[in-house]
């Protein structure tokens, strides 16, 4: 009689622990739509959502393993919030870049190219790696060219580096 009461207590216990959990993340997924003027106290849970998407994972597993058709309940979750996983994994597919930009396209080139030192520490070979950054920056024909570690001096070591940018 006691083995009974305790099955369905920890069954029970757990289901709605599980179902606590996906109320939770399917309410942390509106947190991106929410005026934060008016749900400031949301944003602590949209800090919690990716530990409650693992969260839904394991008790996915946990479900799988106890009873499978209980795992549909974290599942289904999980794809109704999916746009919210996706931006917190960033599952994007890779494709190639091209170089021929399309009419109406803003490109954004964004680049640390390290006082044009390149990798290699030879002095000799500096003056080479400047040149071929600069044409490879020249090559992606950006709109946008943000560069990081750009210096360019007027000093007694003067170095022109926007000289190499100009035509």
């Amino acid at each position: 009689m006691a083995k009974g009461f305790f099955r369905r207590f920890t069954k029970r216990f757990f289901l709605i622990v599980t179902l606590v959990f996906c109320f939770l993340f399917l309410v942390a997924c509106f947190v991106p739509v929410l005026n934060p003027a008016s749900w400031w106290f949301m944003a602590f849970l949209g800090l919690i959502l990716p530990y409650l998407a693992l969260a839904l994972v394991l008790w996915m597993l946990f479900w799988w393993m106890a009873r499978p058709k209980y795992s549909l309940i974290p599942i289904i979750t999980l794809l109704i919030g999916y746009k919210q996983i996706g931006v917190l994994m960033g599952l994007n597919v890779p494709s190639a870049f091209e170089m021929k930009k399309d009419p109406g396209v803003l490109r954004v080139a964004n680049w640390n190219i390290r006082s044009f030192l390149g990798l290699g520490e030879r002095k000799e070979r500096q003056h080479l790696i400047r040149d071929e950054i600069a044409d490879a920056l020249k090559k992606l024909d950006a709109d946008v060219l943000c560069l990081q570690e750009f210096n360019h001096s007027y000093t007694k070591t003067y170095i022109n580096n926007l000289s190499l940018f100009t035509t």
